[in-house]
């Protein structure tokens, strides 16, 4: 339930030991290596020539990889990647396969073919776009390659749209005697035509034709006709085609028989890349190396314990960090919790100087998420939906984490949705009385019908939005008192926590729901509570300013609150909303159901079963940004501000294969 400590450290040993001591800590991921401080830096550091070379054999191989992927008779589909399982194997399995495979020239053979492809592809576009520009001309019987122009004639070919043409063809044929149209096509929308004229018309010809919106056309020289083309291009691109469908052959056959070889030796490349690139963080000296890095405080035993197993050489300095520098983030969380940490990350990490919100948003974030929704059905859909994802997909960690809030999300969306009545849109009242065996006791659950009763619901939304604003200044109160800075808490939160206790007590007493012999003690203390705004949000040492500072700061703190709170007024609004599009869904398919003959009841389960589909994944995404946004606007002003750094450790990662760790040697050349 907090942000984890972490130290700065220094590690020096002996570089006889540096491979073993970097592969440690790759293997193992404890700490994120840093660049040394400038004066570090004056420390002579090795070279590393390799590095070069093997980032452009993995470039190498990934641009394979990506070429014969979909060619692979093994090509997965979306959901089979999902479930996907990565190839098990040992280092000592790798080094053999980088040994005895000669991945470059797998890796040159596969762009060979793909440039091949691509040079093919571009002659089909090519040709594709030449036979549709030909296409409309192919009763033109010239050949564009001639010179057609006459010492004393010319010949422009162009189109104009339909309705224009007659009026262009009369106008010209009456004002020039030395001119002929011929109509080569109509399409319904443009005519395709030529004009021979002399050139004793060029001058006011052309003007006229630009007039009337004539577009010239200019066809590819050819030494055939536009037809004798087209035959030529058919020809050439059923060639292209077969050509291509060879080039797919050789790329499924090397796909089949190389894909797999190259998946492992890019995650082999992967980590020989990234431990050179580490190298350029290590400071070197003629016999000794040191790595900089953060540390989770609690794991610093432990990498102790592991580096002298190594060697006693070794030592371990514990680094003084400065106030400004920035330090990374890791939160830690219990199992239950841990999952809400994909909605803070959404905002952001959390600076190390900062409270972790997540188990403060988690059970405010599942609640809203659950009224934004109200609805049984669609609550154990959830549930069900995402314990078959979690149960049989491999999911991503932040994936998973995605799910098991909605998983959460549907349970409480069950039971909101019971106690309102919520279930597939169903109007409870209006079943059959065949199944009154089942209407009844739904009946007797629900507590509220928000679209009979929609301002309990809204009241229940607002009060939960100022419980949720209140706990928000509580947070922040507590941090500030935990971290000595007990006077800035008290202005900046706990002056408005009272502040918004004396109004809650006020409107309880004044509108006669409890403790009404109170009345005027709680108009008191909202007196009160507003002279202490006054008195405390003023900064000016001037009295008189001080006042008006603090008369600004009640107004603009009030508004702020009032506004605050009426935007918990959303989650009625989308919980009406999933009902009444839930409702509406089911009387269209009632009424396709009364309409169409015959195959009506079919019809009728089609819209009913997409139509609810469609209203959950909406409502779910709604339910989801506005549950997130109440955190994020609203409740995260009181004490949160992120922007902190994620904790990235130097650890082995894989896209492909899952490394045998009982059989692991080291990574190198």
């Amino acid at each position: 339930m907090a942000v984890a400590k972490f130290k700065k450290i220094n590690i020096i040993a002996h570089q006889d030991y540096k491979k073993d001591i970097l592969e440690l800590l790759y293997d193992r991921g404890f700490i994120e290596v840093i660049s040394p401080t400038k004066e570090d830096e004056e420390i002579d550091k090795n070279s590393q020539p390799g590095k070069a070379n093997t980032e452009y054999n993995l470039a190498k191989v990934k641009y394979a990889i990506e070429f014969l992927s979909p060619y692979s008779p093994n090509n997965l589909s979306f959901f089979a990647k999902l479930n996907y399982e990565k190839t098990k194997t040992s280092i000592k399995e790798i080094k053999s396969l980088k040994r005895e495979f000669d991945y470059v020239k797998a890796a040159e053979a596969a762009e060979e073919l793909s440039q091949r492809l691509n040079i093919l592809k571009s002659l089909t576009t090519k040709l594709e776009e030449e036979r549709k520009m030909l296409t409309p001309w192919q009763n033109l019987n010239l050949k564009t390659g001639e010179d057609l122009e006459t010492d004393t004639t010319k010949t422009i070919l162009g189109t104009i749209e339909e309705k224009k043409y007659d009026i262009l063809h009369n106008t010209l044929i009456k004002k020039y005697s030395e001119l002929e149209i011929l109509k080569i096509n109509n399409d319904g929308a443009a005519v395709y035509f030529f004009i021979i004229y002399s050139k004793n018309h060029q001058k006011d010809l052309l003007p006229l034709l630009t007039s009337s919106d004539f577009k010239a056309v200019e066809l590819p020289g050819l030494k055939v006709t536009p037809a004798d083309r087209i035959k030529e291009i058919n020809r050439e691109l059923k060639k292209t085609e077969e050509d291509i469908s060879v080039i797919k052959k050789q790329a499924t056959g090397l796909s089949e028989k190389n894909l797999g070889s190259l998946e492992i030796i890019f995650d082999f490349l992967t980590w020989q890349f990234q431990q050179e690139q580490i190298q350029d963080k290590v400071i070197f000296t003629e016999s000794a190396f040191f790595v900089l890095g953060w540390i989770k405080a609690r794991k610093i035993p432990e990498l102790e314990q592991m580096l002298k197993k190594i060697t006693n050489s070794v030592e371990i300095v514990i680094l003084k960090s400065k106030a400004d520098e920035p330090m990374p983030i890791s939160m830690e969380n219990t199992a239950l919790i841990k999952p809400f940490e994909f909605v803070t990350n959404i905002y952001g990490y959390p600076k190390h100087s900062e409270v972790d919100p997540t188990p403060f948003l988690a059970g405010f974030f599942i609640l809203f998420f659950g009224l934004c929704l109200t609805d049984a059905g669609y609550g154990i859909t959830l549930m069900l939906a995402s314990f078959l994802a979690l149960r049989f997909l491999k999911l991503s960690t932040d994936l998973k984490k995605l799910v098991k809030v909605l998983f959460y999300g549907g349970i409480v969306t069950f039971f909101a949705g019971g106690l309102t009545g919520g279930w597939f849109g169903i109007v409870l009242e209006e079943l059959p009385a065949a199944l009154s065996w089942l209407a009844k006791p739904l009946i007797m659950i629900r507590q509220i019908d928000p679209v009979k009763d929609p301002i309990t619901i809204l009241i229940i939304s607002l009060i939960l939005g100022y419980i949720h604003l209140l706990f928000g200044n509580a947070i922040n109160l507590w941090w500030k008192i935990k971290h000595g800075e007990i006077k800035e808490g008290l202005v900046s939160s706990g002056v408005w926590m009272y502040f918004l206790l004396a109004v809650g007590f006020w409107i309880i007493t004044s509108q006669d729901i409890a403790l009404v012999s109170l009345k005027k003690l709680a108009l008191y203390s909202v007196y009160l509570s507003m002279l202490l705004v006054i008195f405390t949000q003023g900064k000016s040492k001037n009295i008189i300013m001080k006042i008006f500072g603090g008369l600004s700061g009640l107004y603009f703190g009030v508004t702020g609150y009032i506004s605050d709170i009426l935007s918990y007024s959303r989650l009625l609004a989308l919980g009406l909303a999933t009902g009444i599009i839930g409702m509406v869904i089911n009387i269209i398919g009632s009424m396709a159901n009364e309409m169409v003959p015959f195959v009506g009841w079919l019809l009728m389960l089609f819209i009913i079963i997409g139509g609810h589909i469609f209203n959950l994944v909406l409502s779910l995404v709604g339910a989801f940004i506005h549950s997130g946004r109440l955190q994020y606007v609203e409740f995260f002003k009181s004490f949160f501000e992120g922007g902190g750094k994620q904790f990235n450790p130097f650890i082995r990662e894989s896209r492909y294969i899952r490394l045998i760790k009982n059989n692991r040697n080291h990574v190198g050349g």
